[in-house]
Order: structure tokens, then C-alpha cells, then sequence
């Protein structure tokens, strides 16, 4: 807070006024009260209150009032949801100002690992989303990838990466679109070029719907409804699924992620990749799908060859001991936005990705492919565990 700042209702929102001139320091007199004196300190020009009123309208409140007309610009943020009001009174506006559906209530959704997975459109199928949502930096974030097609009649494909804070249900995700690369043992991360695209909104719905807003440069917008493909990680535990059953950490803090994997859950989704293959990377995702601990992978990498275009390829299988040996179809045929049609989407096999855990960081990855070669290499972690993680991978 500062001399004009106060924070109410446990620091959620911040409540700030400017007045001609050099105003007073405000006071909090109660957790939803805060009092501004303009000029003399012991008096106080302007009171702002705001109210829960989530059982009443679903909303907060914001009211307001002084004892003589003024002039004044009074601002209040809501630092779950990240909206902003301003309220510019002038010395001719009424002494009570009452704003009965100033904010969203208390009913909206704060994003959780509970919603990390795979999320579509169910008329868009072929492409999608991956939301990762963990703390980084002490900050809830989202890492967002979109599995698309190439915004011309080619057919290829496309993907984005990017990262950013979960303000409320919402995050503005600033995503590249990157090429320049190789395949398998030709891979130098020297020869990748990442290019701003554009930016992505998310906002989350509720636990088992989001809408999409692009804004690029280079690819025409878009916005459409999505569902999950993928439920909730196991073992992770929150929002979205509060009935979840936590599993016993035996392991003390310093043995958690250096320990042999003797289970492997949705603690261990998340992003991986190698520091001397920075550019490209594997989404592991780990659910319970039709009663079977199951991983879907995602492979974001290029084609096999000097083209430098991107290729990403996607698969699941069952979890068997700490390995899952999972068959990769890579796709082709559809194009990027308002073209987009389904059933123009080539699915053909590709090959398989194998993964073995070695511990909550790392893991060794096995590429074989007839039509792009092998491959070989360890990851490691590039984002922790799914926030709300209870076993093994808790932090």
C-alpha cells in the first residue's frame, strides 16, 4: 500500500484515489472500508466501501460517498480476476454513488493443476490445446501450447508455445511460433528462430470448459468454445476435483525428487525437454482414462529434414511399472482457422516414444520411427509438478 492505496478484503482488491493536489494518507477502518481525507488529514473527504454481495447478485459492490461535492478519479482492481473499475466523480455527480455489479463474485474460478491436460473443440478435432498450470517463481502460471495447422492450403503443421500469470480465470498468453530446426541426432537448438506470433486468452469457464481468443499478426483470429479430452492428473488435487484421494509422502523433502520412481502419477506431468535440445520438448500428461493410469505425450519437434518446418505428433498408453511405451500418429491436411475442417485431417502412424522415469526430474526418452529415424535422450523437468500435487512429486 502507499500514502493513496489501500487493500480491502484480505489485500484482494486495491483501492487507490487521485484529487487535485496533494492529497492526505488514506486509512483502512475496516476490511472493506477505506477513508480518504483530501487536504486535512483528521477529515475525511471520501468513503469507499465494498460489499460482498455474491449471495445477493453474485457480485461485489463498490459504494461510495463524501460529504461535499468533489472532483476525483477513484480506482479499484480486483487482483483475483485482474479487472480493473474506474470511477471518474465529478464536483456535479451525486454525494452516494452505489455500483451493484462492480466485480465478479466470489463463485469464480482460480485455475488449478486440476485443469492441466488436453482441452478441444469437439468440431475442431485435430487440433487443441495443452495447459500446464503450475508455480513459477512463486507465481500461479499457465504454459499454453496450441497443436494447429499452417494458415495457408499446404496442410502442415503448426505449433505455438507460451507462458504467463493466471489473473483470476483468465490468463493473456504471449505465444512464438519457432522453425529453423532438424530432427533426431541433427538437432542443434542454435538453429532454432522463434518468432512472436501473437498473444492467446484463456478464460476458464468452469472445470470442464474454456473459451479461446487469438490475436496474431501473421494467423487470422480466432474464438471458439473448448471441452477437456484429457480429466484431471492423478494424485493432483484441488478445484476441480476435490474429492480426489491424496497419496501418503513417505520420502523427506531433500529424497522427493532424487529417489528412484516406484508410481508414477499426474505429479509427473507437466513439460520436459533437454537443455542441449532447448527448442523442442515432450508434454507428458497423466490421467486415468477408462479405469487405466494412462500418458499422453505430445512430441513439439521439426521435420526430418532441411525444410526447418515444425512437426508434432501425439499418442497415449497405458502406464506399466515407470515406463510407458506409447504409438505416435503425426497428423496433416487441415488448415489454421475459420478453414479448419476435421475431416480433411490425415492421422497416420508414425512411430513411438517411449518413456522410462528415473525420478521426479528426470526421465529417459526413447524415439524409434521408420520414416524420421531414431532417437535417444534424457529430460528434465521444464515446469514442476501441477499445482496441487500430493504424491511422490509434491514439492
Amino acid at each position: 500500500e502507499s500514502s493513496t492505496t489501500v487493500c480491502l478484503h484480505d489485500g484482494r482488491f486495491e483501492v487507490s484515489v487521485d484529487t487535485p493536489g496533494a492529497p492526505s494518507p488514506a486509512q483502512k477502518v475496516a476490511d472493506g472500508t477505506a477513508a480518504f481525507p483530501f487536504t486535512n488529514p483528521t477529515f475525511f473527504n471520501l468513503m469507499v466501501n465494498i460489499v460482498d454481495g455474491s449471495s445477493a447478485n453474485g457480485q461485489y459492490w463498490v459504494n461510495y460517498s463524501m460529504f461535499d461535492p468533489s472532483e476525483f478519479k477513484l480506482t479499484v482492481t480486483d487482483h483475483v480476476t485482474g479487472d480493473t473499475k474506474v470511477y471518474d466523480h465529478k464536483t456535479s455527480d451525486p454525494l452516494m454513488v452505489q455500483d451493484q455489479a462492480a466485480f465478479t463474485g466470489d463463485d469464480v474460478l482460480v485455475p488449478d493443476g486440476t485443469l492441466s491436460g488436453s482441452w478441444y473443440a469437439t468440431a475442431r478435432d485435430g487440433e487443441g490445446f495443452i495447459v500446464d498450470i503450475s508455480v513459477i517463481n512463486g507465481v500461479r502460471t499457465l504454459v499454453l501450447y496450441y497443436f494447429t495447422f499452417e494458415n495457408d492450403d499446404s496442410g502442415r503443421q503448426a505449433w505455438l508455445v507460451g507462458s504467463a500469470p493466471i489473473i483470476g480465470n483468465k490468463a493473456s498468453v504471449p505465444v512464438i511460433i519457432a522453425q529453423g530446426a532438424q530432427f533426431g541426432q541433427t538437432f542443434n537448438p542454435d538453429d532454432v528462430v522463434r518468432t512472436d506470433w501473437g498473444e492467446i486468452k484463456i478464460t476458464f469457464n468452469n472445470c470442464d470448459s474454456a473459451t479461446i481468443e487469438s490475436d496474431s499478426v501473421f494467423f487470422p483470429a480466432v474464438r471458439y468454445d473448448m471441452i477437456r479430452l484429457t480429466p484431471s492428473p492423478t494424485g493432483v488435487q484441488g478445484v476441480c476435483q476435490p474429492t480426489a484421494t491424496a497419496t501418503a509422502i513417505t520420502s523427506t523433502p531433500e529424497q522427493l525428487h532424487t529417489e528412484a520412481v516406484t508410481r508414477v502419477d499426474g505429479g509427473y506431468s507437466g513439460s520436459w525437454y533437454q537443455l542441449e535440445r532447448n527448442g523442442e520438448g515432450l508434454i507428458l500428461n497423466i490421467a486415468e482414462i477408462g479405469g487405466v493410469n494412462t500418458l499422453v505425450v505430445f512430441y513439439f519437434t521439426y521435420e526430418n529434414g532441411s525444410s526447418g518446418r515444425q512437426a508434432w505428433l501425439v499418442g497415449s498408453a497405458p502406464i506399466i511399472g515407470d515406463t510407458a511405451d506409447v504409438p505416435m500418429i503425426i497428423a496433416s491436411g487441415a488448415q489454421f482457422g475459420d478453414l479448419f475442417d476435421p475431416a480433411s485431417v490425415v492421422r497416420t502412424p508414425w512411430g513411438n516414444v517411449k518413456v522410462t522415469w528415473e525420478t521426479c526430474s528426470l526421465a529417459h526418452v526413447e524415439v524409434t520411427s521408420e520414416s524420421f529415424g531414431n532417437v535417444n535422450f534424457d529430460v528434465n523437468r521444464l515446469t514442476s509438478s501441477p499445482l496441487g500435487t500430493t504424491g511422490d512429486c509434491a514439492p
